[in-house]
């Protein structure tokens, strides 16, 4: 996203940069939270608000209220501290 300056050349959305740093990172190992923890965690639909039920460097799985499940995460990226 972004747009064309007069001169031609293409200027990016600030956004953008800070998502592909974001995605940029190492998917593993992953930060180790602690239990009851509010994070948000991208499921298929979206980033979704929950609590950390478990953690280690390998997964975490998060209670997310809006659904009334439990997600795993296994992937860094896929999850962020609120």
């Amino acid at each position: 996203m972004g747009r064309f300056l007069h001169d031609g050349s293409f200027k990016p959305k600030p956004s953008s940069y800070k998502r592909a740093e974001w995605m940029a990172q190492q998917p593993t190992p992953l930060d180790v939270f602690r239990k009851g923890t509010a994070v948000k965690a991208y499921t298929g639909c979206g980033w979704q608000a929950g609590t950390v039920i478990e953690s280690t460097r390998r997964s975490c799985t998060v209670f997310v209220k809006a659904r009334n499940k439990n997600v795993t995460v296994f992937d860094r990226r896929n999850i962020q501290t609120t």
